[in-house]
């Protein structure tokens, strides 16, 4: 793991907000997957954060950048997995590799996390990717008509939750422990920004791009993050686009109007405070005192 960690939060303590409600997380661990080799990615990642799910407070989490072909690495890319065929992958028998891609090998990528260690165990609560040079994946998914080029220009992709994070089985938890749940999924989002941000300045890199369906704008915009849609981009009819579109159709939507597909955003570099109701009430979370 890098030597650089940072432990920035929200310090939601005193806004009204609902302890975290891990030891109620293992009511979600009947999955519904019928893809064995995808429940046992499932257990995979579970089994451990099971240990200590009564301590978990993904609010107190730290986040760092990973070193390729670690233990932290590589959990990273097994949730990337986990997340997108769970959700998009229609094929019922397989996993389809998409962390593990000649991207992430990449010099000018980095992989952020969360993560904390509870009784000697480490929970990776979540994870993005962080990339710049001159093979990004957005170009070669989209082409663009306003004349960008990948010079000075970064992508943010792969963002991707812990299970024990992205609870399917809804109706086994109260509706006050579903709204916690969703906000600790923002909190982590949150975290793990602006370190994203604090590489690309580094990098003196001034925009970043980066991909999303309708529903995950939804979630980053109620999250205090104000993605900038681009124009003049359209999708590419590239081998490589029209693969990944058809490997993942349920992401990509390739068949549905265009307006219910996913495109290109610029990344916002603030982390602004938003509103979440819980407990039929409103609360300001990341406002200054």
């Amino acid at each position: 793991m890098s030597k650089e960690t940072h432990r920035d939060g929200d310090n939601i303590l005193g806004v009204g907000v609902p302890a975290f409600p891990g030891d109620r997380l293992h009511l979600g661990y009947i999955n519904g997957d019928k893809n064995p080799k995808l429940k046992d990615l499932y257990n995979k990642l579970v089994e451990p954060a099971a240990l200590v799910l009564d301590k978990l407070d993904p609010d107190s989490m730290d986040v760092s950048v990973v070193e390729l072909n670690t233990p932290e690495y590589e959990t990273a890319l097994d949730i990337i997995n986990y997340a997108y065929n769970t959700s998009y992958n229609g094929d019922g028998n397989s996993i389809r590799e998409l962390a593990n891609d000649p991207e992430s090998l990449a010099s000018t990528t980095r992989t952020v996390i969360t993560s904390k260690t509870i009784d000697g165990v480490t929970v990776i609560g979540g994870t993005f990717r962080v990339g710049w040079g001159s093979n990004l994946e957005t170009f070669r998914l989209f082409d663009n008509s306003n004349g960008w080029s990948q010079n000075g220009v970064a992508e943010l992709s792969r963002f991707a939750l812990n299970p024990i994070f992205d609870v399917g089985r809804k109706r086994l938890y109260s509706p006050k422990e579903r709204d916690t749940i969703a906000l600790y999924k923002r909190l982590l989002l949150r975290k793990l920004w602006p370190v994203g941000m604090e590489l690309l300045d580094k990098e003196k890199i001034e925009q970043c791009l980066f991909v999303l369906t309708p529903e995950v704008r939804v979630f980053v915009e109620s999250s205090g993050l104000n993605p900038i849609p681009v124009e003049g981009v359209s999708p590419s009819s590239s081998d490589y686009a029209n693969k990944l579109r058809r490997e993942f159709s349920r992401y990509w939507r390739p068949d549905d109007v265009i307006e219910m597909q996913p495109r290109v955003y610029i990344a916002p570099r603030e982390v602004l405070p938003f509103q979440f109701k819980i407990d039929n009430g409103v609360v300001t979370i990341g406002e200054s005192g």
